[in-house]
């Protein structure tokens, strides 16, 4: 099977869909609603997401607080870890 990143639109919809990725409007930097603790790894770590934030340099990625930020950092930032995710068949 496969290990891969999340992408913002599979993080909303294993973790809670307040409909403000959808709705978001143009300029806003990060998604912070009601299922944030739900996206926490821990209170020191950050995760990686395979969608680019707005610009092509930048990935969106799930902040400590389990905020998401679709405006994304730089990748070259180690600061954050990843959160694999792998399909499994049965």
């Amino acid at each position: 099977d496969y290990i891969f990143l999340l992408s913002l639109e599979e993080v909303v919809k294993y973790f809670g869909d307040s409909g403000q990725l959808s709705s978001r409007p143009s300029g806003a930097y990060f998604i912070r609603d009601e299922y944030d603790k739900a996206r926490m790894v821990s209170p020191w770590s950050g995760w990686w997401l395979r969608s680019t934030g707005d610009e092509r340099l930048r990935a969106a990625f799930v902040h400590e607080t389990g905020e998401i930020f679709v405006g994304g950092s730089e990748v070259y930032h180690n600061e954050w870890g990843v959160r694999p995710a792998m399909w499994i068949t049965l």
